[in-house]
């Protein structure tokens, strides 16, 4: 029977469902897979974040010490002299020199002195303050010298020491400042060669400054460890 035989054939299409079923599985591997796969060769490892303590390690306080104290044992010390054959410099077998006065000077000890400082015009009082501060430093730079009197002579400052000759600043009538030694001492005639040619000499016994245009202090320091070591060399002949 015809008909009959066409309703038995109906379920054809389940069969080729179910055969596209069965095919399906085989789909895939024909597919690129996408799951990652073992690379022929290592990939390049990606740089890590750099951190602040990574990039820049801090240094061993241990091992930088010693290349600090290497570096200040290579640094001229105030007890060494400045040059050599420097006329204000210890002489050999002193004892280690004092250490310096802080600040620009040592207060005064005297209200005298004091006093006779503050009567000073300003730009007078501002050089002579700084010659002062200039001879109590060499004064302390020097241990032979010593010690060190400040006082008022003549109505000016003065300093007197028992290894030296006395100095004083004051005021001359020409007008700025002067320092002083004692006239009948050879002081000024020993250091002139190592002070500037262009001081006002006034004899044996003054230089005249300006404090409009004065020396660098530092200038006079032969003169003043001159006098006030001026006993040492006499006494060495």
């Amino acid at each position: 029977m015809a008909g009959g035989s066409g309703r038995r054939a109906a379920p054809d299409p389940p069969a080729e469902t179910g055969a596209a079923e069965k095919a399906a599985p085989a789909a895939p591997s024909r597919a690129p897979s996408l799951a990652p796969t073992a690379a022929p060769f290592p990939a390049p490892a990606q740089p890590a974040a750099a951190t602040p303590a990574a990039a820049a390690p801090r240094p061993n306080s241990s091992t930088a010490a010693p290349a600090a104290e290497t570096n200040a044992a290579n640094q001229p010390t105030a007890n060494q002299p400045d040059a050599a054959g420097d006329p204000h410099a210890p002489q050999p077998g002193a004892a280690p020199s004092a250490a310096l006065p802080p600040g620009p000077a040592p207060p005064f000890s005297d209200p005298a002195v004091a006093a006779a400082f503050d009567a000073f015009p300003p730009p007078e009082r501002a050089l002579l303050l700084t010659l002062r501060a200039l001879i109590h430093r060499v004064a302390a730079e020097d241990p032979r010298i010593g010690p060190l009197t400040e006082t008022l002579k003549w109505g000016q400052p003065a300093w007197l020491c028992p290894t030296g000759s006395t100095l004083r600043l004051g005021l001359p009538k020409a007008g700025g400042c002067a320092i002083y030694v004692h006239c009948r001492t050879t002081i000024l005639e020993d250091v002139r060669p190592l002070l500037p040619q262009d001081l006002v000499f006034e004899g044996s016994r003054a230089i005249h400054l300006s404090p409009a245009d004065p020396p660098a202090p530092e200038a006079l320091r032969p003169l003043i460890h001159r006098a006030l070591a001026y006993r040492l060399r006499r006494s060495r002949g």
